[in-house]
Parts: C-alpha cells; sequence; structure tokens
C-alpha cells in the first residue's frame, strides 16, 4: 500500500529554526558551562497515545532515496527459510528513478493557545543586514532578540504542526535534494544538539542523542525553508512549533542544510572500557528539522563517569574532511555565514578525524528513587 501523499515523519526531540533564521533557546549563545544534569528521558510508553508526525522545515540533502520522502509499496518474499516475509519497496516511475512523495502545501488551522511554558524565553536570531543599535554588528549581519511570549503575539498568526487531535490539516514541505551519482558532499559543520547542550545524562535513564550534519551551499543553490517558532513549552517533551508568514510568505531561503544517509553507525565507549551502539535514524523533531536522531526513546547509561559518543560516516558520498563541531545557533543561514565559534570549554569535549566525530559527555549518578 503507498504511503500518503502527505509526509510522514517520526517526531523526536529536536533544536530550534528561527522565523527568518534560527531561534535561539534562551537569547545568544553563551560560553560553555560544565554539564549540569538534566531532566531524565522516561523509558516509551506503548500505552500512550501516538502524536501526529510533523512537516519537513529545513532543507535536507540526502546521497540515497530516502524512505520518508518517496512512495513505497509492501511486496510479499519468501526468504531462506523459505517463509513468507513483508518487505519495503521503492515505487519506481518512468525516468527509472522512486517517486517523490507529492506535498500540497495546507497553512490554514491558526493556532488557539496562549503560548504557555513560555516565560523567560528569548527569541534570537542571526538576521541579514546592519543595525547599530545591537553590538554584536558585523558587516552582513547582526543579533536580534526579543521577549519570546511578546515576538510571538506581535507576528502572528501561528500555524502549529500537527499534534495528536489538533492542526492535522497543516501540511507543508521544505525543499529536498538527491544527490547526483557522483557528487560528494562537504560537511561544513556538525551539532551534537543533546549532548553538547550542557546536559548530563542520568544513569538508569534514557538520553536523546542527535546528531545533525550541515553542509553549506552555493548562493545559487540556496534551498526553501519554512519560518518556525517554538509556541508552546520549550525544550520539553511537550514542545511545539509552528510557522508564520510574513507579507504572506511562510519561507526563506537557506543557504544550509541537513544530510541525511543511511550509511552510518554510533557508539558509546565507557570508562569501564565497554562499547555499546546507539540506535540512531535519520528522524524529524518538532522543530521541523531533520537529524540523526535516538530510536527506542535514546542511549541508557549504566555507570557514571565521562563517556565518548562516536558517531561514523560509511557513506563514501560524504566527507568529514575540514568539518567543524558547532552550534547551529551560531551561524547566520541566510546568508551562509559562521558568526561565532564553539566556546573554548565545549571545543574540548568534541573532535573530528577522518569520517568520525565524537563528544565526551559526563555521566551523573542516579541519587532518585524515581520509576525509570
Amino acid at each position: 500500500m503507498k504511503k500518503s501523499t502527505v509526509l510522514v515523519f517520526m517526531l523526536v526531540l529536536s533544536m530550534v529554526f528561527a522565523l527568518s533564521a534560527p531561534l535561539a533557546v534562551a537569547g545568544k549563545a553563551t560560553p560553555g558551562d560544565q554539564p549540569k544534569p538534566g531532566k531524565p528521558a522516561p523509558d516509551p510508553d506503548p500505552d500512550e497515545e501516538v502524536v501526529l508526525t510533523t512537516n519537513l522545515s529545513f532543507p535536507v540533502v540526502m546521497t540515497e532515496y530516502l524512505e520518508r520522502f518517496y512512495e513505497t509499496t509492501t511486496t510479499v518474499e519468501l526468504n531462506n527459510q523459505g517463509e513468507e516475509v513483508e518487505r519495503t519497496v521503492f515505487v519506481y516511475g518512468d525516468d527509472g528513478n522512486p517517486i517523490p512523495i507529492e506535498v500540497t502545501q495546507s497553512i490554514t488551522q491558526q493556532y488557539s493557545g496562549s503560548h504557555p511554558g513560555l516565560d523567560g524565553f528569548e527569541y534570537g536570531a542571526w538576521l541579514p543586514g546592519d543595525d547599530v543599535s545591537t553590538t554584536d554588528v558585523t558587516e552582513e549581519a547582526y543579533w536580534f532578540s526579543q521577549d519570546l511570549v511578546e515576538y510571538l503575539n506581535e507576528n502572528g498568526p501561528w500555524y502549529p504542526q500537527p499534534v495528536q487531535d489538533q492542526y492535522a490539516l497543516n501540511a507543508w514541505q521544505a525543499d529536498t535534494r538527491k544527490t547526483a551519482d557522483d557528487e560528494i558532499v562537504a560537511i561544513d559543520f556538525i551539532d551534537w544538539g543533546n549532548p553538547l547542550e550542557n546536559i548530563s545524562p542520568t544513569v538508569g535513564y534514557r538520553f536523546p542523542v542527535e546528531i545533525a550534519l550541515y553542509q553549506k551551499l552555493d548562493e545559487a543553490a540556496s534551498m526553501t525553508a519554512y519560518r518556525m517558532a517554538c509556541l508552546e513549552y520549550q525544550s520539553s517533551k511537550e514542545e511545539l512549533f509552528g510557522t508564520a508568514s510574513v507579507d504572506g510568505d511562510f519561507t526563506w531561503q537557506s543557504r544550509y542544510a541537513t544530510v541525511l544517509t543511511n550509511n552510518f553507525y554510533a557508539e558509546v565507549h565507557s570508562p569501564t572500557g565497554a562499547i555499546a551502539k546507539v540506535d540512531l535514524e535519520p528522524a524529524i523533531g518538532p522543530s521541523g528539522k531533520m537529524n540523526f536522531a535516538s530510536a527506542g526513546g535514546g542511549w541508557m547509561p549504566t555507570v557514571p563517569g565521562m563517556h565518548r559518543i562516536v558517531f561514523r560516516v560509511a557513506d563514501p558520498d560524504i566527507t568529514l574532511a575540514g568539518a567543524i563541531v558547532n552550534n547551529d545557533e551560531h551561524y547566520c543561514m541566510p546568508l551562509g555565514l559562521k558568526m561565532e565559534d564553539l566556546s573554548r570549554n565545549k571545543l574540548e569535549l568534541t573532535g573530528v578525524y577522518g569520517n568520525e566525530t565524537w563528544i565526551d559527555v559526563m555521566v551523573v549518578a542516579n541519587n532518585s528513587n524515581r520509576k525509570k
């Protein structure tokens, strides 16, 4: 049976993207501090209602065909034991290539809430232009910040991502591109997401691991993104993102795109010398950005101490040569400019060598009696 003509994506934790450039979670990025304990992620509840999946809001470059972007069907085949098994295969067009899933933009259901849980958060973005009223002025971009609730109220109406029974008719899709057969994608920077955000995993609790690979695009090859902001409960399990228009246009042109492949693996090295696989998959977060994110609720550490999470790209069409580790909030995406480097404290915990990147995280002991 074919997939729906509206893109279906799995909901996972992710980072923020701005109305006209990336949002900062709580104002302009500050120098890195020592990691601190975060709220542990619970195990998935099999009885919990599955929320509707989010729309793609940030551009994607893929080195191979990914199921979530192309039509598929199910076939029944015999395995080596002569048993019938189902297999998902692409549906091919007359040109011999998989048929892309068509998404018709439908942005009609307005946000009806009052932005709960956003007190104390700031909207922040690097914007194109020159504004001498800021202290972070360059010749081509400046830093803009404002109280988030105030910003949302001034720049509505907002149209949220689908959640459960609400806003199900809102649909959109940012640009996607499949690389040419002989094309090599050079990664410009790597964002480690949660492990980079000063949050320490806790023994016995699942920790969401995520990593995004960013390609810098030529100006003529910029890709369409959707303007996004967090509408409710920033940085929590209940966070909700939505889009809004400026002069009737919901989109902007990005000089960066995330790069995806199925040819990778991830593992974690514990202080005891044990090495465990980390289950990651190309997935989409509530902000509409795709990255490599934890499957099954995340990695569960078993001992305290410093751990190294390693991500290796085995795809010959992707190179990390020259790539750096940084935070996506340090970039002006419309102009393709890096505005800041990662803080020295955080740089010392990260690295890139060959087609492998890593980050060191401090796992803290579990001193609570909460049910895991």
